[in-house]
């Protein structure tokens, strides 16, 4: 599922931009708003755990009819303007001042660069002022909001979203220490059980979760492939293959043992993507 996370400076706003969204993609919105205001700094950091690009619609701040005063938004006629708040099928971001958008917009880049990021903006004439190069924004929406027009870049967004998903092999999403994760099938270089856990390898980290490795085998892509009872390799990932030593050679350095239950569709495989 693409992960969709909304800021803007007036409550209302957000609701209405929140509300929009959730109609365009089906999805069965909840009108109220949760108390707890969702940190930028939160959502940054659940970023860190997902490989899963996202979608960011950020409200580039105009000085038209309103000032922002220490992270809030007040009105010319002076009332308050509540923060953002988190709801259960969208992430609200809390304001974000004109000053701090340029860091938060590089924090999210850095994350990953294959996140979807909209800006909107209160007129025209605003989407030509310069930016630094990393925005690499995917398309602005002006205020007021225009439900087709935003349906038309959500739906360009939802069909990359599903080539690069494509692209992938798909994403291994499970459940560990009370966090979700979701990891390109792609980067996994191996899965391996313990007990009642499976491991996933990637080049730079390892995550154990609880599941059965027979079940883990049948999600995953077919570029997967068991060599072990415990084991299923990446085949993109196998660098060589020791027949005498019954090892596989990794591209990352891993040495991963093979049985001569599964020699033959281990060379088999090997055999295949050469030949693609």
């Amino acid at each position: 599922m693409l992960n969709l996370y909304l800021h803007a400076y007036n409550k209302n706003d957000l609701t209405n931009l929140a509300k929009s969204c959730s109609d365009c993609f089906g999805l069965d919105w909840q009108t109220r708003i949760q108390s707890e205001s969702l940190q930028l700094q939160n959502v940054l950091t659940s970023l860190q755990k997902s490989e899963l690009p996202a979608l960011f619609i950020l409200e580039e701040f105009s000085t038209t009819g309103s000032k922002v005063e220490k992270g809030r938004e007040v009105s010319t006629t002076g009332s308050t303007v509540e923060k953002g708040k988190s709801s259960e099928n969208v992430e609200i971001i809390e304001n974000i001042e004109q000053s701090e958008l340029n860091a938060v917009v590089k924090n999210i880049r850095t994350k990953n660069a294959m996140h979807y990021l909209l800006l909107q903006i209160a007129n025209s004439q605003q989407a030509l002022n310069p930016r630094p190069a990393y925005y690499r924004t995917t398309g602005f929406l002006l205020q007021p909001l225009n439900v087709n027009v935003l349906r038309g870049h959500l739906n360009f967004i939802y069909e990359d979203f599903m080539d690069v998903n494509m692209q992938y092999g798909g994403f291994l999403s499970f459940k560990a220490a009370g966090t979700v994760y979701k990891i390109a099938y792609s980067k996994i270089i191996f899965f391996e059980s313990h007990g009642k856990k499976v491991k996933a390898r990637t080049s730079t980290q390892e995550f154990e979760f609880y599941e059965s490795l027979e079940n883990v085998g049948k999600a995953a892509p077919n570029f997967f492939i068991q060599v072990h009872r415990s084991i299923y390799v990446n085949v993109d990932e196998i660098d060589t293959i020791d027949l005498q030593k019954k090892d596989i050679a990794m591209k990352d350095g891993s040495v991963i043992p093979f049985t001569k239950t599964f020699r033959d569709n281990l060379l088999a495989a090997v055999s295949n993507k050469e030949g693609e």
